[in-house]
């Protein structure tokens, strides 16, 4: 759920919240002196949130702050605060909730949570964020790029920055169709590579498991699944090049045993804390053929829940487990946590993710001769393109294109 700002004060010895208009009310139940303390407390919030600036005046104080170049100055802080309800105060700090809210339906909610994390860590302390947007200049943005690096320097790649960047990007577009900014700063802010941490370059044997390794931990999983049923899905994972998402959130009606065919339509994310009753994308919405090693594994899982008294009915999910004497639904770390078992109890050198297991499906598949369309199908894929970045088998393409070169010589 998203958080809004309190629109009261609480008191000390209750989680209860008293509305703004009641606050008058609400004080008198204290002394003067907690009075005292109370009020100030709030009117400190309030001068930070404006970047109002309070300075002594004669027997009192006198607020004063400085909008679109004009400077407004009051004795009274309420007679200032109705002043500036008048005049555009629009600040990426001021506009977060409302920006936030507009996206709800147009956004998941894993990436609107994305998107909250990236503003809290980054961007709601930062000299940005309290800074009129239509003021942003190149030069700020630069500045904000630097308080980045100061606060996660050591995996600061250029993907990283992007991924923040386009947060800052959306929140100053929101601003430009309200009429309230004519220019997006961002979008001129220009960085050399040598100020990013280069990203991480794996060979492209080490992005797939090889025919023997699969082979390996195919017979150690299926072993290992004799006492815990988890272990099946690894062994899924390298037969049909799922998502991870996408295999925690199979149900028993999703299999076709009959025509030998698995319907992928829902996946979850946030680590499967989160199920999405859709896929990533519309493309990601595909049947896929179930091989033998498919076949056996999907019968093996019936049988051991039933044997372990989960509920196998169409409905339910496939890979579940019990916790607290309940059903539930298994995370992506713990196919994860398998997989790198399997790994350590295989003695392997490098250790390779679940994703490489999409990527070692891809490649297997390709290199035996599976055209790229159908493969691009049953990847989930919008594009042939990103297909062909998941195939990492350096030789395939040159061997094939010699392959033809001699069938024509």
């Amino acid at each position: 759920m998203l958080r809004k700002p309190n629109q009261g004060v609480a008191h000390p010895n209750s989680s209860k919240k008293i509305s703004a208009r009641s606050i008058d009310a609400f004080l008198t139940l204290f002394d003067e002196d907690e009075r005292k303390n109370m009020t100030k407390e709030k009117e400190e919030v309030i001068l930070q949130k404006f970047g109002i600036t309070k300075e002594p005046y004669r027997d009192s104080y006198r607020y004063y702050v400085r909008v679109n170049g004009k400077r407004y100055r009051r004795t009274n802080l309420n007679t200032l605060l109705e002043e500036l309800k008048l005049v555009q105060t629009h600040k990426i700090c001021n506009i977060w909730d409302e920006y936030i809210e507009s996206r709800i339906n147009h956004r998941t909610t894993a990436t609107i949570n994305k998107d909250i994390r990236t503003y809290e860590t980054y961007i709601a302390d930062s000299e940005l964020s309290n800074k009129f947007i239509k003021d942003i200049k190149v030069a700020d943005i630069e500045k904000f790029f630097i308080h980045c690096i100061e606060i996660n320097g050591d995996r600061f790649t250029r993907k990283y920055w992007n991924g923040i960047k386009r947060v800052v990007s959306g929140c100053i577009n929101y601003a430009i169709k309200n009429g309230w900014a004519d220019y997006n700063a961002t979008f001129a802010a220009k960085f050399e590579a040598n100020e990013f941490k280069p990203p991480i370059h794996r060979k492209k044997e080490d992005l797939i498991f090889s025919e023997a390794e699969y082979a390996e931990i195919k017979s150690a999983a299926f072993k290992d699944a004799e006492l815990d049923s988890l272990y099946y899905g690894i062994i899924l994972l390298f037969a049909i090049g799922i998502r991870i998402g996408e295999l925690a959130a199979l149900k028993w009606a999703d299999v076709d045993l009959t025509h030998k065919k698995i319907h992928i339509c829902r996946e979850t994310t946030e680590g499967g804390k989160i199920l999405c009753e859709h896929t990533k994308t519309p493309a990601g919405d595909r049947f896929i053929p179930l091989n033998t090693v498919a076949e056996k594994c999907l019968k093996a899982i019936y049988n051991s829940n039933l044997i372990s008294g989960l509920p196998t009915n169409d409905n339910d999910f496939i890979f579940l487990h019990w916790k607290k004497k309940s059903p539930t639904l298994a995370s992506h770390r713990a196919f994860e946590y398998r997989l790198y078992h399997l790994q350590d109890e295989l003695e392997y050198d490098v250790k390779r993710s679940l994703h490489d297991i999409r990527r070692t499906y891809a490649t297997n598949c390709y290199k035996h001769g599976m055209d790229i369309d159908r493969l691009r199908e049953y990847m989930g894929h919008t594009t042939v393109e990103q297909t062909r970045a998941y195939i990492k088998d350096s030789l395939t393409s040159e061997q094939q294109a010699r392959e033809i070169l001699e069938k024509i010589s």
